[in-house]
């Protein structure tokens, strides 16, 4: 047998439960595969081939605050207050607090101890200056991390929401707060994005189809390859890294070509069997 698609959907509706059957599968395995290996697969990183401000500003960020010089990655604690400056005992206590709290941690999480304000006044004008603001309200805490993964990143925010007091702002900021901050939006505009747009096309289809089963049909084979895809991109992403955003882009695109195609092969089979063609002969 010539191998096309024809002659695959020939075969495939000679045996419907055994192509069915292998379908399940495939997509209980690919869901294994994505489960397991997606998270690896994907990173943050984003290149640039000029120098926009961004770049800059990331400049003059390493350059302040030693970039490039951490172990992996360092976080901040921003401790601001609206009264109070550095000079005040209570702020002092409070980034002491901070500092106590996150020296505790795992040591598999930190590279080294949380540094302040406090810790390098007597040592290095210049680096102090560097973390506390012009006014004095505001100071930051450099905390050098092991890995900057999610689980750390909810560790440190922990340690900044039990450390609010009266007059205090305590927040946590850095590459790595960033890059799960991203991975938050993205999951919420994914989850989003699929509800709306196969709510939409089911109304859709429902209405041209003027079926229920017909109209599921397309979104179900949709689905069926954003499966399949998030699998391979899994498998793939273990020699070649993908960014973060390539769930969003299968998933848009799965929809999007899934049902179109779906839809036209589904109206192309109804004009068969207009014609007087059996099932097979219709779906050949």
């Amino acid at each position: 047998m010539r191998l096309s698609p024809e002659s695959l959907a020939r075969a495939s509706s000679r045996h419907p439960w055994r192509t069915l059957a292998l379908w399940l599968v495939l997509i209980v395995a690919m869901g294994g595969v994505t489960s397991s290996l997606l998270s690896d697969a994907l990173n943050q990183d984003i290149a640039f081939t000029n120098r926009p401000e961004s770049v800059q500003a990331q400049d003059v960020f390493d350059a302040s605050f030693g970039g490039g010089n951490e172990p992996d990655s360092t976080e901040f604690f921003i401790v601001q207050s609206g009264s109070l400056t550095i000079d005040d005992a209570q702020y002092e206590g409070v980034v002491k607090q901070v500092e106590s709290d996150v020296a505790g941690l795992d040591h598999d999480t930190l590279a080294g101890q949380p540094v302040s304000y406090y810790d390098v006044a007597d040592q290095s004008q210049e680096q102090a200056a560097g973390l506390v603001s012009q006014d004095r309200r505001t100071t930051l805490i450099s905390v050098p991390l092991k890995d900057a993964k999610d689980s750390v990143i909810e560790e440190l925010r922990a340690v900044a929401e039990r450390n609010q007091a009266d007059g205090f702002t305590i927040q946590v900021a850095g590459p790595g707060t960033l890059d799960a901050d991203f991975t938050k939006i993205a999951e919420e505009d994914l989850r989003k994005g699929e509800s709306i747009g196969i709510g939409i096309a089911l109304i859709v289809l429902i209405i041209v189809f003027a079926a229920v089963v017909a109209a599921l049909l397309p979104v179900l084979m949709a689905l069926f390859a954003i499966g399949v895809a998030l699998g391979l991109v899994a498998l793939i992403g273990q020699v070649f890294q993908f960014n973060l955003f390539v769930t969003n882009m299968v998933t848009m695109i799965g929809l999007a070509v899934g049902i179109d195609y779906s839809l036209f092969i589904v109206s192309r089979y109804r004009e068969e069997r207009k014609k007087g063609f059996d099932k097979l002969e219709a779906i050949g």
